[in-house]
């Protein structure tokens, strides 16, 4: 196959292929991306019903802290001057965060009734409306563990927090870090609410409610109890071991695993069935007062089976159609080759008949002029004999030209019609070929002028000139001659052959005057316009005055049409 028809091919099967491939990974990564958001936005929901079930903890969890502290009306009395004097001699005058009143000893002993009684509940305390400190006091009264909570809890008193008065600008940096913009965790114009501070190992949380009387009462919540109740609520480890949680929520999860995570992004808590490597695709920060708290969602390496699935759809897609781009090359390719095959059978059929029959006709037209010269040597031939005659030599020169332009067209296309220049008169063959027309021309009533003015000899190949001048005359004789003329002038000057071919027909137009040198072309291929020929002539005769180093080309004329043509001699 040639190169051309190779490459015609190759761009027919890549080039639809290539827009193919380009538009299926296209759509495979819009799919990709539009399965992840799904992926996702399951996961954003997995967490957000997990993170639901510690919001009903905290809310059961602070349903019983008001319990615990619905107390009696609380009473204040003074503290003596002997512990007034060893507090301000152990703290230093003026740095003490509490006050000189304290709890009457009564009520003492209820809110440590109540811490031994709670299990959430690691210790209670009692504020004025002040800030100031009422229970525990450090007068010498104080249990152990009522020490041990104001060591745990001193960075909060500290800050000078008042609960439940609404204070918008913290008085320090260290408040604004305990409290941690503590408007996400309670509304500090109501009765109760949280406070988480950090200490230990993590966050710790209080409870507080505001009191009848002004005074404010609060808890310091045991951080492993409520870390319980909050596991309680999350599903096992273990998917064989899932179960239906208190609340009634199915706890059977999507393949993963999630986390609970605290401040410092320790892992608290975690389930879900996915071991070894993990990626993590979704987090959320749990519900208030918990909220540096996070719940975190990984998912195992096989979440890449969403990029595998959509990526094998678009090679398949690709194999199916380069296998169907390629059978269907290949048929057109087959049935190409076969045109062409059969096309290079019939253009060879063609040239051997042509050689074959340019032979008698050679003989034919050789022996009819012969003829005809003996013919006008006699002294009173008919007419009829003598028109006869004259029609057998003419018909045989035309079919000599259709039989060199067709063995022409051949050899151009093969790329062997060579030169043969030798010395000659341009102007002695552009008589002679004009004779051969004067029959024909003069039968249409078409006048010949002839202007020559290139007599000189030059090196052409005559059969060359005498083929283009064939044709031209031709035309004029098939497609002109209602004009009534044909003019040829000539021309020789420094070595360059120039000859214009006029007459006075219908001319060509403008926009087909380029046309009408293309293979098979014809102005019109009406039946009734009562001419024949093959469409190639001018095709040939404008090849062949290339080949000569010159062309042929259509000039403006004032009427019919003219054909220039130049030829560079072969010694210029």
């Amino acid at each position: 196959m040639r190169p051309k028809l190779i490459a015609i091919f190759l761009i027919i099967v890549f080039v639809p292929l290539g827009f193919l491939a380009w538009l299926g990974f296209e759509l495979a990564r819009d799919e990709e991306h539009r399965i992840r958001m799904k992926f996702h936005a399951l996961f954003d929901n997995t967490l957000q019903t997990r993170n639901e079930a510690i919001a009903g903890v905290v809310q059961d969890l602070e349903r019983e802290l008001l319990q615990v502290l619905e107390l009696p009306p609380l009473e204040v009395q003074q503290m003596s001057k002997i512990t007034m004097s060893r507090l301000q001699a152990q703290q230093g005058a003026g740095k003490s965060p509490y006050v000189s009143r304290k709890l009457t000893d009564p009520d003492i002993a209820t809110l440590r009734a109540r811490v031994r009684g709670g299990r959430l509940v690691k210790q209670m305390f009692v504020m004025k409306s002040d800030g100031a400190l009422l229970f525990p006091t450090t007068d010498g009264t104080e249990t152990r563990d009522e020490r041990d909570f104001l060591d745990r809890t001193r960075s909060v008193w500290e800050t000078g927090i008042i609960f439940g008065r609404n204070t918008d600008n913290p008085s320090n940096s260290t408040q604004a870090l305990n409290v941690q913009s503590s408007a996400q965790f309670f509304n500090r114009s109501s009765d109760h609410g949280w406070h988480p501070w950090f200490w230990g190992n993590g966050v710790n949380l209080i409870f507080w409610r505001k009191q009848a009387n002004g005074l404010v009462a609060g808890v310091e919540v045991d951080r492993m109890a409520f870390l319980s109740r909050i596991i309680a609520e999350l599903p096992n480890t273990h998917p064989a071991n899932m179960q239906t949680g208190e609340r009634g929520t199915n706890l059977v999860e999507q393949p993963g695993r999630i986390v609970l995570k605290d401040a410092q992004n320790n892992a608290i808590y975690q389930w879900g069935a996915m071991e070894g490597n993990t990626n993590h695709v979704a987090a959320i920060s749990v519900v208030a007062p918990l909220s540096m708290w996070s719940l975190n969602y990984f998912r195992g390496d096989g979440f890449g089976s969403i990029r595998t699935g959509a990526w094998v759809n678009v090679s398949v897609a690709l194999v199916a159609g380069t296998l169907l781009m390629i059978v269907l090359a290949l048929y057109f390719y087959r049935e190409n080759t076969r045109d062409i095959r059969e096309a290079s059978q019939r253009v060879s059929f063609v040239n051997q008949v042509s050689h074959e029959l340019k032979t008698p006709l050679t003989n034919i037209r050789m022996y009819a002029e012969l003829v005809q010269t003996e013919f006008d040597g006699l002294e009173n031939p008919s007419q009829s004999s003598r028109e006869g005659l004259g029609i057998i030599v003419n018909e045989s020169h035309r079919l000599s030209r259709m039989i060199s332009n067709v063995l022409t067209f051949a050899k151009r296309r093969r790329g062997g019609v060579k030169m043969n220049p030798r010395e000659q008169s341009p102007d002695e063959i552009v008589r002679a070929t004009l004779e051969h027309f004067r029959p024909a021309l003069d039968a249409k009533d078409v006048e010949i002028e002839f202007e020559p003015d290139a007599s000189d000899s030059l090196a052409i190949d005559g059969d060359f000139l005498e083929q283009i001048l064939g044709n031209l005359f031709g035309n004029v004789e098939k497609y002109a001659s209602d004009g009534g003329l044909l003019r040829v002038t000539s021309n020789h000057s420094n070595g360059q052959l120039s000859i214009d071919v006029s007459d006075h027909g219908p001319g060509i137009p403008p926009h087909q005057q380029e046309q009408v040198f293309e293979p098979f072309a014809r102005l019109s291929n009406r039946l009734s316009d009562g001419v024949t020929g093959t469409g190639i002539g001018l095709t040939i005769s404008r090849e062949l005055a290339r080949r000569h180093g010159g062309d042929l080309k259509i000039v403006p004329s004032e009427s019919g049409a003219t054909f220039r043509l130049t030829i560079k001699g072969a010694s210029a």
